[in-house]
């Protein structure tokens, strides 16, 4: 896990938890706005890499409720975000299955 993931998993632990749930839109913002200040880059870069995850893609059904910090539902996942996302994780998939496995030098 990254670093960021870790910190942001360590203050918000019932939102970037396991198994993923698909996040509030924007909700970058209300990270970078609460105390302790993490770096705004540090914040972008964690939750690139969360939610580019094939656990987070494969969350994101449409009509499931996304989540704040709090864990307050808000909005739900869009059919159309649905649809882009659907295209998204087969190419995470594919690209999972087609990289080659490095092994330890």
């Amino acid at each position: 896990m990254c670093e960021g993931i870790a910190q942001l998993a360590e203050l918000y632990p019932n939102c970037f938890r396991q198994p993923r749930q698909p996040l509030k839109i924007g909700i970058h913002n209300d990270v970078i706005a609460q105390p302790p200040e993490l770096r705004p880059s540090l914040i972008a870069s964690a939750l690139k890499t969360y939610t580019r995850s094939l656990g987070y893609l494969e969350a994101l059904k449409a009509g499931l409720a996304r989540i704040d910090l709090e864990v307050w539902q808000r909005n739900c996942v869009a059919a159309m975000a649905k649809r882009c996302d659907a295209k998204e994780t087969s190419a995470t998939v594919a690209r999972a299955h087609t990289s080659p496995v490095r092994s330890p030098a």
